[in-house]
């Protein structure tokens, strides 16, 4: 079974990453929101799992949720980061 990251809005200001395996919480933190969000989430990503010991092959999916405004620049950087990490995840044809 994979680990799935989940990337929750909790307020304005930051981001709330939660790890599972199984339906079960592995883990979790929370990431301010600045202007320098795309490199931010990133590193804040990284750090995370490797705190964790879980590579970043091990995750199977990333999901977003939580107080997110859908018309924000936040919303969108973290969507890109999902669709793109989705994108890695496809097995070439």
């Amino acid at each position: 079974m994979g680990n799935i990251l989940m990337i929750r809005g909790v307020d304005d200001r930051h981001l709330r990453l939660i790890l599972s395996r199984g339906g079960t919480r592995i883990g979790q933190t929370v990431a301010a929101v600045d202007r320098n969000l795309d490199t931010v989430l990133i590193a804040a990503i990284d750090k995370f799992l490797k705190r964790n010991r879980i590579p970043k092959s091990s995750l199977t999916m990333i999901k977003v949720a939580g107080a997110i405004d859908k018309f924000s620049s936040v919303y969108r950087i973290v969507k890109a980061y999902q669709l793109a990490f989705q994108g890695a995840l496809r097995k070439p044809d």
